[in-house]
């Protein structure tokens, strides 16, 4: 095998799908050497589609397994019949039984070949020091990678990164983790080593964490990404990804903070998001991730629920946490006992909105050393009204004063 690859960069992250420039495209030098073992491992993948072609082969064997099964019940349920009506339906079933069979034994061939294929395939990577060059999308840089195993805690993912790290579990991993767990990594992810000191992760996060998780290396090609074209690219990989809501919403936040965006608007435009929803984006952004652990995954979590939960904080920000971890609790509990994810979801969510419902109005009344009265009303939808009996004209001055400088109001309208 040749020391270099033609495996190209936007091959691997399938830039060519995705609604971009071509100026941001990572154009790679030409490569005369051929295909290598690395193209013929790619060949068995396809990442962005969150199957492997392996995966999909070991799926569709499941799925035959089952039909059998569902099948031959169905033969049984049916042997009652008479006679004559019993032979023909045994003739059909039966013709139906071998079929699958057929179709069975010949996927369970495939997948064999395909992980021996794939064994051979890593054993050669080992034994070679493979490399591929490219450019670079901003700044032009060639760049040489080189095909590493590494540590996954030796990782670090840059903060660009739009998926949030902390839940990516083996439930959320679910259609890659077997995979690496039986065999290994097939598809490697991309890492920055500017900083001598520290791998940065630009691709394969996911990976990364199911490799962690698995107690494998994360295989990875390794080069000296400048700044520039990591933001570029970690930018062009976060269009494609398919994140929740809520990490859409805090990596947002995160891309304002840092200045690359001035405003919520201008960052909705951008990720082609309807500025209609910019407040409730901003809301989730400002959820507490112990709110996001009350659902199964991320996905899950709605777009209005940091609206929901940003209300009823206002009333109670006590009682609303203490619902969040009874709520986590019962999810774990359900979901440890076979109840549909569908199920579970709706009843995070009908969790907290009944004790937003439960909440009554509270009314308090004062009476003053001269005998002024007053009384305040708070509504379960946070209005909150004041009435004061025969007030001066001084008096109202002074009370409407100390209001605007308590809670900074400004006059906007005057009837």
């Amino acid at each position: 095998m040749s020391g270099k690859t033609t495996k190209p960069f936007e091959d691997d992250l399938d830039l060519d799908s995705l609604p971009v420039t071509p100026s941001i495209k990572p154009t790679r030098k030409p490569n005369r050497s051929g295909k290598g073992a690395l193209g013929a491992i790619d060949a068995l993948s396809n990442p962005l589609a969150g199957e492997s072609q392996l995966d999909k082969a070991r799926r569709e064997k499941r799925e035959l397994a089952v039909k059998l099964e569902e099948v031959q019940q169905q033969l049984a349920e049916k042997s009652d019949s008479s006679p004559v009506e019993s032979a023909k339906i045994k003739e059909q079933y039966e013709s139906q039984i071998l079929e699958i069979e057929e179709q069975l034994k010949a996927k369970a061939n495939l997948v064999t070949q395909m992980e021996s294929e794939l064994a051979k395939m890593q054993t050669a990577l080992e034994s070679k020091t493979v490399t591929q060059t490219m450019v670079m999308p901003v700044t032009r840089t060639e760049v040489t990678f080189t095909l590493m195993e590494l540590e996954p805690d030796s990782v670090t993912v840059s903060g660009e990164n739009a998926r949030n790290q902390e839940f990516l579990t083996e439930e959320t991993l679910s259609d890659i983790l077997p995979s690496i767990r039986e065999v290994r990594q097939y598809d490697a992810g991309y890492v920055s080593n500017t900083n001598p000191d520290q791998l940065t992760l630009c691709d394969g996060s996911r990976r990364k964490a199911a490799a962690k998780i698995a107690s494998k290396k994360f295989l990875a090609w390794v080069g000296n990404i400048p700044e520039e074209d990591m933001h570029e690219l970690s930018e062009v990989l976060n269009k494609s990804k398919v994140v929740s809501y809520w990490e859409r919403a805090k990596h947002i936040q995160f891309l304002i903070n840092k200045g690359i965006f001035d405003s919520w608007r201008k960052a909705m435009d951008i990720y082609a998001l309807s500025r209609g929803n910019s407040d409730r984006y901003k809301k989730l952004a400002e959820l507490d991730n112990l709110y996001v652990h009350c659902f199964p995954t991320p996905n899950d979590v709605p777009l209005n629920f940091g609206e929901i939960i940003s209300k009823l904080e206002k009333f109670d920000l006590e009682r609303a946490r203490e619902t969040a971890i009874d709520t986590r609790e019962k999810k774990n509990e359900m979901l440890k006992h076979g109840v549909a994810k569908e199920d579970v979801i709706n009843h995070v969510i009908k969790s907290f909105k009944a004790v937003e419902v439960r909440r009554s109005p509270v009314k308090t009344s004062y009476i003053s050393s001269t005998g002024l009265k007053a009384a305040s009303s708070l509504k379960p939808n946070g209005l909150v009204s004041l009435k004061i009996d025969s007030l001066t004209d001084a008096q109202t001055k002074q009370l409407l004063e100390w209001l605007g400088e308590a809670f900074d109001l400004r006059e906007t309208d005057k009837k």
